[in-house]
């Protein structure tokens, strides 16, 4: 920010600051998915393109009212709050907007409604001298509109929406997996996963401060085991291994080395692709 402020090219950076930070946290809300791609998946923004002008028309309706403008004002304030933070359109932060932008989806749809009923009278009045003799059926139309936004967004989040995050999500193998089923062992077993593809550590201490009992895994790389050899295992303690079933290198060195068992495959409803085999070896 000081840069913004007195450095020589600051409009150069003001502008950048406009075009990476402000307008995707902006767009988050009508477009613009979540980059990165750990909290909501898919392509859309946090509001599906079909109920984007059902929110301008609440938006706009609420603008024009005092009361109304306060409450524009919380995703704004959202949007140029998630802007000063270096990924600004991560949708776990911008939960303190959705309140809003549900209030602002309901002003539309009712603007929208009362819209359709005012011309449907009016037309009723210009052709027979009055106004609609019952409004049932409209009231009944409202309600199957309501419906369908609501049905839209629901049908969306737990069909497309959590079949592509899955995808998103877990590119590589499950290394939570891994945590279940040493889980599912003695407590003195000592992990070790070899693996060269993106795992995350504190997913495993999470999951053992969660249950209250230890997960003794280490998470490396196949390099080290095959650079520094058998030695780079501890004796005395029962080892499970966890690789990679399709690094053969690594696997033909462990077959040289302990003439390895039968491999295990999860017990749990993972996908054969996503596993690591695991090998239980007694030192």
């Amino acid at each position: 920010w000081l840069n913004l402020l007195i450095a020589p090219d600051g409009v150069a950076q003001f502008r950048g600051y406009l075009e990476d930070h402000l307008a995707p946290a902006l767009l988050h809300f009508v477009g613009h998915p979540d980059s990165s791609r750990l909290y909501y998946g898919g392509e859309t923004g946090l509001v599906l393109p079909p109920l984007v002008p059902l929110l301008l028309i609440g938006a706009g309706v609420m603008l024009r009212r005092a009361r109304g403008r306060v409450l524009l004002l919380i995703p704004l304030l959202t949007a140029f709050g998630n802007s000063l933070i270096n990924v600004s359109d991560a949708s776990a932060r911008f939960v303190v907007a959705f309140p809003a932008l549900a209030i602002l989806l309901a002003v539309g749809i009712v603007a929208v409604v009362q819209w359709v009923m005012r011309r449907l009278n009016h037309r009723a009045h210009r052709e027979h001298g009055a106004g609609l003799a019952s409004r049932s059926w409209i009231v009944q139309a409202a309600a199957a509109f309501i419906l369908l936004g609501l049905s839209l967004q629901i049908l969306y989040y737990f069909g497309p929406h959590l079949t592509l995050y899955n995808q998103q999500i877990r590119p590589f193998r499950d290394h939570q997996d891994v945590g279940w089923r040493l889980a599912d062992l003695p407590p003195d077993v000592q992990g070790f996963l070899f693996t060269d593809e993106l795992t995350f550590q504190p997913h495993i201490e999470g999951m053992a401060r969660f249950w209250g009992r230890p997960l003794n895994l280490t998470i490396t790389d196949p390099y080290y085991l095959l650079q520094r050899g058998v030695h780079y295992l501890p004796r005395g303690v029962d080892i499970a291994l966890f690789v990679q079933p399709d690094n053969r290198e690594l696997l033909n060195y462990l077959d040289r080395v302990f003439d390895l068992p039968a491999p295990q495959v999860s017990p749990y409803n993972v996908p054969r692709d996503k596993q690591y085999v695991l090998f239980l070896l007694d030192f």
